[in-house]
């Protein structure tokens, strides 16, 4: 530390002197901030914000301070009847639909739901049918469940397909159906 001119000395802190603040601590006497609601608008009301008025109908919204966001619109509610409906439609058309299943995994999977089913509901009289409201494409191929009319039986989910083995993490695409390709080849 260089030296201090002798008439600034006594402006100095002095051997001895106890700091007025030793042992207090000091915290920032600040008001908490408002955090602003996100809130995502339906369909209707997102388009009337973004999209350009006409004069008469602009409303004076009052001033802030913090910067507008605006949240991707909210999907469309649907009634009970519209989903209803889509259950139904999609029940009712896929099941005159054509699948390429594979035999092995078909035989395996029936056999399977069929013990199961068994072992979980002994007294059950039901059919045992697809659960089209479950299954999944994987391109040309298939991931079925079974379930029960009556009692409230559902199988897992099984791959009718064969997969491919990838080093990667993540779900596994299906092998290429090699009837269809020499289907395709032979047009």
């Amino acid at each position: 530390m260089g030296l201090i001119p002798w008439r600034l000395r006594k402006y100095t802190f002095q051997k001895g002197n106890k700091p007025y603040n030793k042992g207090k601590k000091y915290r920032n006497k600040t008001l908490p901030a408002e955090k602003g609601k996100f809130v995502r608008l339906p369909k209707d009301l997102y388009d009337l914000v973004t999209k350009s008025v006409h004069k008469k109908n602009v409303q004076l919204i009052p001033a802030s301070t913090k910067s507008a966001r605006f949240l991707r619109p909210k999907p469309p509610t649907k009634t009970e009847v519209e989903k209803c409906a889509e259950n139904e439609t999609k029940t009712g058309s896929e099941k005159n639909s054509f699948r390429l299943l594979r035999i092995n995994e078909l035989e395996q999977m029936w056999n399977e739901v069929f013990i199961e089913h068994r072992q979980i509901s002994p007294m059950c009289t039901g059919f045992i049918s697809w659960d089209l409201s479950a299954e999944q494409q994987r391109g040309a191929a298939w991931r079925e469940k079974a379930s029960c009319n009556e009692c409230s039986y559902h199988s897992k989910m099984f791959n009718l397909y064969n997969e491919v083995i990838a080093k990667k993490r993540g779900r596994r695409t299906a092998a290429i159906n090699l009837s269809i390709q020499v289907a395709l080849n032979h047009i």
